[in-house]
């Protein structure tokens, strides 16, 4: 296992190398005055009274971190941290932090419908491991303002829009800082009603301050890996600047001219 770690993050680490529009982060740089002190933009943009078309009373903002380990016995209950799935996604590093800032809303009170932009540049955090990279890459098929649709009939409970119609997509409200997202498979399905389960979990605050538990708990948590996100909202980059040669990230415009010539990718 640990030589199959070594490998991801070798793999990663080359692949890296190569892309363009893609930024990297540390950490403690999800705060937004260690990046601006580091002269860096903001890894993931911090949801706040400027860019929250959502309810108030939902009480969305800051950074959120997609969480698949429990922090202590109290969060084992039935969540389904020892599925195997489970197990083998958290493991990977596949996707660690999200925003709602910038999320459509058709009403500011409940309920309400809302699309979540999460293809947006600097509004979805990946790491450097090869999983997460992979999954990045896949995620770049996707237009920029494709969103997830989501609806809350009241402030504790809501569903998003599952990929099968036979599949449940829930969002429940633990507390002021933590959501359960379940995602309840059909029972006539592969995997045989299968539950999985994450936690979303508020690190940065809306006035862009850590969390006093949970920031602590990501930083911890992610150790040496390093966060990575879109830099750019231009699509033919996303889907193109993965596989470019490395000369190309280092010139805006090859990468540019890279993009136009791979067709299939960029059409």
């Amino acid at each position: 296992m640990r030589s199959l770690i070594k490998l991801q993050y070798m793999l990663a680490g080359v692949a890296a190398a190569r892309e363009c529009g893609v930024a990297t982060y540390t950490a403690e740089q999800v705060i937004p005055s260690t990046a601006i002190m580091d002269g860096l933009s903001p890894p993931v943009v911090v949801g706040d009274a400027s860019n929250l078309l959502s309810p108030p009373v939902l009480d969305l903002g800051g950074v959120w971190w997609i969480r698949y380990q429990p922090l202590d016995d109290s969060e084992r209950g039935d969540l389904s941290w020892e599925n195997p799935a489970v197990k083998l996604y958290a493991h990977g590093a596949f996707e660690e932090l999200m925003t709602f800032a910038d999320a459509s809303s058709n009403s500011s009170t409940l309920p309400a419908e809302i699309g979540l932009a999460y293809n947006r540049m600097h509004h979805w955090a990946y790491t450097d491991t090869f999983n997460s990279y992979a999954g990045r890459i896949f995620n770049a098929a996707d237009e920029v303002d494709t969103p997830i649709h989501m609806t809350f009939g009241n402030a504790t409970h809501g569903m998003l829009r599952a990929t099968s119609p036979d599949d449940q997509w829930l969002i429940t409200k633990l507390d002021k800082d933590r959501w359960r997202r379940d995602t309840v498979f059909a029972a006539d399905g592969p995997v045989g009603g299968a539950r999985v389960s994450y936690i979303l979990t508020r690190v940065v605050r809306e006035d862009g301050s850590p969390h006093p538990t949970y920031f602590e708990a990501f930083t911890s948590y992610m150790g040496a890996r390093q966060l990575r996100v879109h830099a750019t909202d231009n699509v033919c980059l996303r889907r193109c600047g993965a596989w470019a040669p490395e000369l190309t990230c280092q010139v805006p415009q090859l990468c540019d001219t890279w993009c136009e010539l791979s067709g299939t990718w960029c059409a």
